[in-house]
């Protein structure tokens, strides 16, 4: 997992050294531009050591046990189970929407 981690890391210091902005790479990469700032001054500070170095430190959950019960509950109920019936949906919503070719009348 760690690996992981600096890998993301390691992709946000280079979008930026290719011009991306903080809030953009944060877009992108599904993060928080804080973060984003953050990896960023411990670069230009610690170099490439700051990035094998990264430790995740995490978080308290901001749910309460009831509130996640009550969100697993929706997710399951509401969201599908597998991709296969993301497939199958998408597909679906594809043909009702797609117009039939028009034929051409000579």
């Amino acid at each position: 997992m760690r690996s992981i981690a600096a890998a993301r890391h390691a992709t946000a210091l280079l979008l930026l050294d290719r011009g991306m902005s903080c809030d953009g790479v944060a877009s992108v990469l599904f993060l928080g531009d804080d973060t984003v700032r953050s990896w960023h001054g411990s670069f230009k500070t610690g170099g490439v050591d700051s990035v094998h170095g990264f430790v995740f430190k995490g978080g308290s959950s901001y749910f309460t046990a009831k509130q996640i019960e009550q969100l697993r509950a929706w997710a399951t109920k509401t969201l599908p189970g597998t991709t296969r019936e993301i497939g199958i949906s998408s597909a679906r919503t594809s043909v009702m929407t797609t117009p039939a070719p028009q034929s051409s009348s000579s």
